[in-house]
């Protein structure tokens, strides 16, 4: 699934997926410009001209993120995002390349390219009526990083491994209720005396009973993600 991975660690799940098709304003603060960017896929706006990259349709309407100049009114592009975001030590962060040609100090074209890194923090309080990635910084206006805090960058548990406990929990139930319902159809001298009827409903009733318990346990996981999630 596109803008999810998971922790080559610990092995948690991690879902972006809930910030695409956004293109999201950055101020750019100190360094003069405001940015647009977007997650796992291209910015929304197609009509944008970037200078100083491919003119053909492809390279034209691939940025993932940009800003413009607003002396000379030029736009660049940052590059295009990966489609999965990735654990770099313990920072999950996505990475973007292939922008518009970056320049030397002279202002002669160089054959670099405009490249961003944005890493992903984990924040409960943050809803999407505030949530604004931040620049951190750019090196030789070619390469720039940014930060996003959000709760869709928090773990959400790894399936496979919640799903053990209830495996073995279900093995466990269903070996007691049969244990159970032989001891109960046991007579004297240890002879089983069946009777249709009452051991139909006492297996109807376990089935039940067992049938809410398993749901409720599988639930439980995506239980606790939507109370921390907040939609966009």
């Amino acid at each position: 699934m596109i803008c999810t991975t998971t922790s080559p660690k610990t092995g948690n799940f991690f879902d972006l997926s809930p910030l695409l098709h956004h293109d999201w304003s950055v101020p750019g603060l100190d360094y003069g410009f405001n940015f647009s960017i977007s997650f796992c896929g291209p910015l929304t706006s197609s009509d944008t001209q970037y200078t100083d990259l491919e003119t053909d349709h492809e390279a034209q309407n691939s940025a993932s993120a940009s800003y413009t100049d607003s002396v000379t009114g030029q736009t660049y592009s940052l590059g295009k995002s990966d489609t999965h975001p990735f654990f770099r030590g313990r920072e999950l962060v996505l990475e973007y390349h292939g922008g518009s040609f970056c320049r030397d100090p002279a202002g002669k074209m160089t054959e670099l390219r405009k490249s961003a890194l944005v890493s992903f923090k984990c924040d409960h309080e943050m809803t999407h009526h505030v949530m604004s990635p931040t620049l951190v910084g750019q090196l030789s206006d070619c390469a720039y990083f940014f930060e996003v805090k959000t709760p869709h960058a928090c773990a959400v548990s790894n399936q496979e491994q919640s799903m053990q406990p209830v495996t073995i929990f279900v093995f466990i139930v269903v070996v007691a209720t049969i244990v159970g319902l032989v001891s109960s159809q046991l007579g004297k001298g240890g002879k089983l005396q069946f009777d249709g009827g009452r051991l139909g409903e006492r297996v109807k009733r376990v089935v039940l009973l067992l049938w809410v318990v398993v749901l409720r346990i599988v639930m439980a996981p995506f239980r606790v993600v939507k109370s921390r999630r907040l939609p966009l």
